[in-house]
């Protein structure tokens, strides 16, 4: 695929991940803030918080965290094409092996 593309496909992974999750710290703090045992477990603890305080409390505070994951996706998802392509040519081996691998992804961590 073309930098372009990665560097998007890089972008919307990292958005999608903090639409998907971000709920999920959000219940996970909540509980952690809970003195004693908890009564609610995260079923309950979810149940919760959208009853008491709508579906938007498990957004709130969204903004800086897709600000910073989207750009940051979007490079090390680049970075990885770029060193794997740089890795694979410096080489002469046809398809990626386990060792290119690792020094992909360390190189693409790096990058970032």
């Amino acid at each position: 695929l073309p930098f372009a593309a990665n560097f998007v496909a890089g972008a919307i992974a990292g958005v999608s991940e903090i639409l998907t999750f971000y709920p999920l710290d959000v219940v996970k703090t909540r509980m952690q803030l809970e003195t004693g045992k908890s009564k609610h477990g995260l079923v309950g603890t979810l149940r919760a918080i959208i009853r008491e305080e709508g579906v938007g409390r498990l957004y709130r505070g969204l903004v800086p965290p897709l600000l910073l994951e989207a750009p940051k996706r979007a490079v090390k998802f680049a970075a990885n094409d770029f060193w794997g392509k740089t890795y694979l040519n410096a080489t002469g081996e046809s398809k990626m092996t386990q060792k290119l691998s690792v020094l992909t992804g360390c190189s693409a961590g790096a990058t970032v």
